[in-house]
């Protein structure tokens, strides 16, 4: 069951998510008090698919009894969890930020409390409230607030299953395409450059109207940043373009500015 509303706001679908995600470890005694990203090999995400594009879910962190240890007389945390991926065998990855420690109760107390079991969970937000509110212990804000409308729902969620190719590890080519196809199937005419066109020219150009266009080029790495290499070539795209667009103006009888 999806734990979740969805309203409309301003002609915008609008999620509210109405979902604590518990994520349980028996790897170390601290492991939920350290920023990082947690991986579940040999399991599926499919229990919580719904929640995959979701970000900033609020969460805690359980220590539990494990095969070659038991830790869970370690208080629980409250987590955030900021991503969920997907690594290639398709084993959940969560990538979580830690927020504060629950005092004065073990995870072992709080799982039986909440009486549900596993490796990761969601569960609504008001049983999870209720099981802190009737034990005293009081969230803080900054997980609290998560519940608020999400007025602005990740990309993700637009764009569909079959453009999410582009996440993955794909040739600079296939990441062009997949762009340039994502464009489309957002309405407009898209006139792809890029590899296909031997020179100095964007990957595309999206006309947008007879006097309008946008220009883009893509990026397929992480944490790109722009160089004045890059600068200088995009000037040069643009102002291209405009040229362009001042003779197919000329042609039809229209001046430009």
């Amino acid at each position: 069951m999806i734990y979740k509303e969805t309203l409309m706001i301003n002609n915008l679908e609008v999620i509210v998510l109405n979902e604590v995600l518990i994520l349980c470890t028996d790897w170390a005694e601290n492991y939920w008090e350290i920023d990082k990203v947690a991986p579940y090999p040999k399991s599926s995400i499919d229990q919580i698919s719904h929640l995959k594009y979701a970000r900033m879910i609020p969460g805690i962190g359980m220590y539990i009894k494990g095969k070659k240890r038991d830790i869970s007389f370690i208080s629980p945390c409250f987590i955030v969890v900021e991503k969920i991926e997907e690594n290639q065998k398709g084993e959940p990855q969560f990538q979580f930020h830690f927020l504060k420690k629950i005092e004065n109760m073990s995870s072992a107390q709080l799982i039986a409390k909440i009486g549900k079991h596993g490796l990761f969970f969601s569960l609504p937000k008001e049983e999870i409230l209720g099981v802190l509110n009737k034990i005293g212990i009081k969230a803080p804000s900054e997980w609290k607030i998560l519940f608020e409308e999400e007025t602005q729902p990740s990309w993700q969620r637009w764009i569909g299953e079959y453009f999410l190719d582009i996440l993955k590890t794909v040739s600079i080519q296939e990441y062009e395409d997949k762009i340039a196809e994502m464009f489309k199937a957002l309405g407009f005419e898209v006139k792809q450059m890029g590899y296909r066109k031997y020179g100095e020219y964007p990957d595309g150009i999206i006309l947008y109207s007879s006097d309008f266009s946008i220009v883009y080029d893509c990026k397929n790495c992480s944490n790109y940043f722009l160089d004045a290499n890059d600068k200088r070539a995009m000037i040069k795209y643009i102002q291209d373009a405009k040229e362009e667009l001042r003779k197919n103006l000329k042609l039809k009888g229209f001046t430009s500015q």
